[in-house]
């Protein structure tokens, strides 16, 4: 019976400490909690096949609760921010949730819900008190059938959510409960191909079903088009516009084909078109009341890579090189640039190393592998010459990137190797810096800079890395557009796609 006693003590003492954190915890976010300033259209995907949704009352009959296990101590999810409904703020976004057979729910959640905006990451002191809270409970992740204490550089809030440990997911819950939050913006790819809307990264988790008006609820599959309002239109002319965004065009590995209902449903004029995306649409209204000042060292990557490594040529014969390689493979694989071999060559020109196949091997193994294999990291580091690897800064890296950028004059931040200096900053060497610049760019279809010759200037080596790049994608689309060679007979050319 003492014993009994003893551990009620220690839980009873456990939940008071608990609840403390989270009180600390809710007053620390409460300056990021904002209410909605108007209705929103939002977007999900799902493949599951749903041949017995046939009216509005059926698809809520299906979404609803979604949300509402955010607050179930009992579920633990590896999703992003735990459980709960995720949508996206366009409707291409996430279209790659659908795969081949896209089933699409258009909700629109309510205006006055209550959003906490963790878009921009934590600031310095949200980090230490959530670094306190997770090394004070002792918070756990699960990682395959293993519990294993979350990592210093990867506590944030959403690591409390998903932890395995319920009292960390408890810390979670009684936040958004005493901050009576509906749901938690944080970031996540978006079209910013929108004429008149801001460009802006964020998905929604929405932990409530009482922020969804349900009566407005759309859903779209190839077979069956079921509408709560007359919204068909509209949807249909924002997917075709947000298509538009060739970042992720590019980037995205499955097609941009919306459901087909979809695609039969009449376009509003262009004025009804743009009154109702600034009614509705979250990037695009005259105002917003979660409208944060965005980071310096958001706009002067973004600005800088779109002013220097952007190339129209370029991206022209890259969606051509994507088209071409759709059609050829019929579905057997999807088009990843960063997966063929040939381009990824190119990134491997700029390293310095020597330029062999067993070099080139290594350093690709060793480069996808680093994060699971310690003898990769090492060998990693020794190609790049560098002490430190991306993850190995710190999690905080953020805030301090941005003092560092306050305290440089603007022409210096005004500059094409803003991003690697950043990065040189920070301990990593030069060449690694590069090659995360590499990264960066190629993901979004901007040049790489594969010329690197101290003797020529940033221009010059420049026009010689654009010229390499497209000289590379040309030869690509030529094996893909060619008619004689089946998918099989491409994967044993110059230009496999793995």
């Amino acid at each position: 019976m003492k014993s009994l006693l003893f551990l009620a003590t220690i839980l009873s003492a456990h939940t008071v400490l608990a609840a403390d954190w989270g009180q600390q915890l809710a007053d620390a976010f409460k300056s990021r909690v904002v209410a909605l300033d108007r209705d929103m259209i939002t977007f999900r995907y799902e493949t599951k096949d749903r041949k017995d949704l046939h009216t509005v009352d059926d698809v809520v009959g299906r979404i609803t609760g979604w949300g509402d296990r955010f607050l179930d101590e009992s579920v633990v999810t590896s999703d992003m921010m735990g459980p709960g409904n995720y949508v996206s703020i366009d409707p291409v976004a996430t279209r790659s949730y659908g795969n081949n057979v896209p089933k699409l729910y258009v909700l629109t959640l309510k205006k006055g819900i209550r959003l906490l905006t963790l878009e921009s990451g934590h600031n310095e002191g949200e980090l230490k008190l959530l670094k306190a809270i997770h090394n004070d409970l002792h918070c756990m992740i699960k990682e395959g059938d293993v519990d294993k204490l979350i990592e210093e550089r990867a506590m944030d809030f959403s690591t409390l959510r998903r932890s395995s440990t319920i009292a960390c997911r408890a810390i979670a819950i009684k936040v958004t409960q005493k901050l009576k939050i509906d749901g938690i913006i944080y970031g996540y790819s978006a079209s910013n191909g929108l004429k008149e809307c801001r460009e802006r990264s964020a998905a929604i988790n929405v932990i409530s079903s009482a922020a969804i008006d349900y009566d407005k609820t759309l859903y779209y599959s190839d077979d069956a088009a079921i509408e709560g309002s007359k919204y068909g239109g509209y949807v249909r002319k924002l997917y075709e516009e947000a298509k538009k965004d060739f970042s992720m065009e590019i980037s995205q590995s499955s097609n941009y084909e919306m459901p087909r209902s979809l695609t039969k449903k009449s376009l509003p004029s262009d004025g009804d078109y743009l009154r109702w995306k600034k009614t509705y649409v979250y990037t695009c209204g005259s105002k917003w009341a979660s409208e944060e000042k965005k980071p310096l060292i958001t706009t002067a990557i973004n600005e800088s890579a779109r002013k220097y490594y952007r190339d129209e040529e370029l991206e022209s014969l890259l969606l051509e090189f994507k088209k071409a390689f759709t059609a050829k493979a019929q579905g057997k694989d999807f088009f990843s640039l960063m997966s063929f071999p040939k381009i990824i060559k190119l990134h491997f020109m700029a390293t310095g190393l020597p330029q062999d196949d067993e070099t080139f091997k290594k350093w690709r193994l060793a480069k996808d592998g680093y994060y699971a294999n310690p003898t990769y990291r090492a060998d990693l580091k020794k190609m790049y010459k560098t002490k430190k690897l991306m993850d190995e800064v710190g999690y905080d890296v953020a805030v301090e990137a941005e003092k560092y950028l306050q305290s440089l004059p603007k022409n210096q931040i005004d500059s094409p190797d803003i991003y690697p200096r950043l990065w040189i900053h920070f301990g990593l060497s030069s060449t690694y810096a590069w090659m995360l610049l590499n990264e960066y760019n190629g993901y979004q279809g901007k040049a790489l800079v594969i010329s690197r010759d101290p003797k020529k200037s940033f221009a010059e080596n420049l026009a010689i890395s654009k010229s390499l790049y497209k000289k590379a994608v040309k030869e690509c689309i030529k094996i893909y557009s060619d008619p004689k060679l089946t998918y099989e007979d491409t994967q044993k050319t110059d230009c496999p796609s793995r």
